[in-house]
Order: C-alpha cells, then structure tokens, then sequence
C-alpha cells in the first residue's frame, strides 16, 4: 500500500496537469493533514477552522483571548500588507529619485517573512537591475497575480476531499494559463524565489519556463533539506558561501547553476572574530521545530518524524547537562513555528526564559549558544559566540530522523557535533569553540554583481538556458 496519500493521487492519473496540481498544492494538502496542535506557533489549520466556524473563545482570559483575535485581525488586514507595500515603495522612490539605467529585470516572488532587506534592493539597483515585487498592485500582470493568491487564500481551510475535486484542478489551470498571457508581455529576464517548495514559486517558475526567461532561488537559510531536489526545479541556486557550493557540487549537482551570491541580510563588509567567545554565564539555548505542517518528500520513508514531544525531552535533556556543569538557568530561544505559551507548559520556567530579543542582539548577549542544526550556527559565529551543536542521534540523521548535510553531519572539522549526552557534557566542559573562520567559509557578504553577471550571460547564451 502506498502510505502517503498524496503520491498516491499523483501515481493515479494519466493527467499531466492534474500531476502538476498536486504538486503546486503540496504544501496546502500536506497542511490538512499536520496542521494541527496547540505547539504550533503558526499554520494550526484545525483550530483555525475551530474558530472560523464556531468563534470559539477560552472561558479562561476570554478577554485577552478576544484581545488577541482583534489583534491579529488588524496585523493581518494593516501591517502585514504596510510590509509588502514598503518593498514596492523602495522600488519606486529609487526610480524617481535618481537616474538609473536597468539593463536587466527581474520579478521578485518573495513574501512574509522573507524579505529583501531595504538596502539589499537598493544595491541591486545600483547596478543596474531593476526588481519588481510580486506585491506591486500597478503591473499589467498585478490581476493574475492577485487571482492567484486569492484563490490560494481560499483554498486554506477547505477539506481535503473538496481540494482535489475537478473544479479546483480547472480553475488553477485557467490562473495559470491568464499567467502565461500576462508575463509574455513582459521583458523580465529571471523570476527570484526564496524558496522552491511554495506555491506562487513553483507556478512561476514554469511560467518563466515555458517563456522560455530563467528562475533563481535566493537561499533564505542553510539548507537541512536535500538542496538537489531544490536546485532541480530552477536554473540557478544562489548559496551563501563557497563551501555551500562545494558541498552541492559534491553531492553530484551541476556546478554551473550553483553561484555565491552571499547573504542578503549582510550587504556590508563583516570581520570575522579571531577567536569566538564560550562561557557558562550567559547560554542561549535555541531549537528548530520537532513537527511540520508538510513534508518536502514524495517518499513515505523518507518523511521526518511529526513528534512535539521529542523537543521537550531535547530541553530536558540540555536542562540537566547544563545543571550539572554548575548553570541555574538559561535563555531559550524557541523555533517560529513552536508556540511558545504552549512550550512554557511542558519546561521549568524557573531555569528557562523565553528570549524575546532581535536575533543579533540575543547573539551579542549570549556567553554560549546550544542548539540544533540551524543557519543560526553559523550566524552566531559571525557575532562571535560559540555555538555547541547538539543533535542526538547516530550523527546520520537528527532526532526527528531528518537526514543531517554539512556541516551539520560531523563532515567539517571545524565543527564539532555532539550526538549524545557525553559528548555534550565533554564539549561544555572544554568551552567547546567552532572555528571562527567556518563563519565566512559558509556566509559571505551580499555580492548582487553575481546576479546581474547570470542574467547577462543568459541574455547572451545561444541557446537558452532553460530547463
């Protein structure tokens, strides 16, 4: 029996575009089966449908539980569209402030919460590429783009028996198609994605595909995932450093449509610290997510394990490492998707406080960082803070059976991991530091002449570079 349901549908049909539904609607159909749970810090799609069809609201703290609804109905209809909008403002104030001559363009498909940072937009103007945003109301294209997400938005709390009727699979098909229309008007040279996985990116993808104009996926974090499946769908993969790139091309990807670009969040010079801080006075312990809303595999398999309880026993277990070295307490600094009401339930909240601090201000305070696998390690290392890895398992996989990618699986000799308690134990004890250097090896700063240097190649390729 084929155990994901998903790949069964698709395995089903003879229909190719009814094949490429299911799979734009990843994400979507997954989320009606793991959406759900009080852990969820976002995306908890069976109490979402809980208060959208019966208003349902705690008789504990019903005031600050109605306070709560009314302020994230007004972030959601105000400020979360203010931060869209601001991106398209920047675009416009450039052009009108001074005079640029944009030899290439490209339309910038990112959305909350992954955003180019103001003067990473403003550099890749400078050079001469102009960027539209896929939140720009004014495009010719702007009402396909809208019908897009709005038919998306709809789709959120629908059954999974209502998503995959006929009906659905059409009217995607007719978005799709007015897309198609609408861009092959246009002259944009490349389509700019965060990530591969979301809907709005895969669409446009094979929009900018069939016309034959190339995509480009901005790496928004080191990757815990298999980058080959990623790299596969776009034409290049910008990565944030040199040694990313050499593990991809190690890992038999086409080196070629790998580029370092850097980080778009660092489009200054940085200095690397000679020697990384590590201490017990100030730990900050910080945690991804033991449970997704949706898989990136097709594989059964290969699926990572759904258990929010494997993150408390992590914690508990980091607890009583750190109290027998001596430490009473510790800041914690919780995943985004992990709730952290719902955290503070299950851990002691005499030795944990929640960290509510601006990333780089958590790292500048920080004596010791203790975590999983995460970009955060390398970032930690930029603000000169050790960063301990503690991933539990046979150094293979993580703790929720994720397969580990370099640095991450022990593959680096800068980077030391600790796969159980004694190793943990041993690192702490030994003020364990990362190579500092590992931290420019693996992020650079924001370099967009790359960008502009593949769009001009393709232009002038003889043969398109299309996949």
């Amino acid at each position: 029996m084929e155990r994901y349901i998903l790949k069964y549908l698709y395995d089903s049909t003879t229909d190719s575009w009814r094949k490429r539904y299911y799979d734009y609607m990843k994400m979507r159909l997954d989320s009606t089966l793991w959406a759900y749970g009080a852990h969820r810090g976002v995306g908890n799609l069976e109490r979402t449908i809980e208060h959208q069809e019966n208003y349902v609201i705690p008789r504990k703290h019903s005031l600050k539980a109605i306070s709560g609804i009314l302020q994230r109905a007004i972030h959601r209809k105000f400020f979360t569209q203010r931060q869209l909008n601001h991106q398209v403002a920047i675009q416009q104030q450039l052009n009108d402030s001074k005079q640029i001559k944009y030899n290439n363009k490209v339309l910038c498909a990112f959305h909350l919460p992954w955003l180019l940072p103001d003067e990473a937009v403003r550099n890749i103007n400078n050079i001469g590429v102009k960027v539209d945003f896929i939140t720009d109301s004014n495009q010719s294209w702007s009402n396909a783009i809208q019908r897009m997400l709005q038919w998306y938005k709809r789709t959120e709390l629908m059954p999974f028996n209502e998503l995959i009727k006929d009906r659905y699979v059409s009217e995607l098909k007719d978005i799709y198609n007015q897309l198609l229309a609408d861009f092959s008007q246009t002259d944009y040279d490349a389509v700019l994605v965060c990530s591969t996985e979301l809907f709005e990116s895969k669409i446009l993808i094979d929009v900018f595909k069939e016309l034959r104009k190339i995509s480009m996926e901005l790496l928004h974090g080191i990757p815990a995932i298999d980058a080959k499946k990623e790299i596969a769908r776009v034409d290049y993969y910008l990565v944030y450093g040199e040694k990313l790139r050499q593990n991809y091309i190690e890992l038999g990807c086409d080196a070629k449509r790998i580029a370092v670009v850097g980080n778009s969040k660092y489009v200054r010079p940085f200095n690397i610290p000679k020697e990384v801080r590590c201490s017990l006075d100030d730990v900050l312990v910080l945690t991804s997510s033991t449970s997704s809303a949706y898989q990136f595999e097709w594989k059964y398999d290969d699926f990572s394990l759904n258990d929010r309880s494997i993150l408390i026993a992590y914690l508990y277990n980091i607890e009583s490492i750190l109290k027998q070295n001596g430490v009473t307490y510790a800041r914690l600094r919780p995943h985004p998707h992990i709730k952290k009401e719902w955290l503070c339930k299950y851990i002691d909240t005499d030795f944990y406080k929640i960290d509510n601090l601006e990333l780089a201000d958590s790292f500048n305070k920080a004596t010791c960082c203790i975590g999983q696998n995460s970009t955060t390690v390398i970032e930690a290392l930029l603000h000169g803070v050790s960063y301990i890895v503690y991933e539990p398992g046979d150094g293979k996989y993580s703790m929720t059976n994720a397969k580990l990618f370099p640095p991450y699986d022990g593959s680096d000799e800068g980077l030391r991991i600790a796969n159980n308690e004694e190793e943990l134990d041993k690192m702490i004890k030994s003020q364990y530091r990362p190579s500092p250097e590992l931290g420019l090896l693996y992020i650079e700063p924001f370099k967009p002449e790359v960008i502009r240097d593949l769009l001009e190649n393709s232009k002038n390729a003889k043969e398109p570079t299309c996949i």
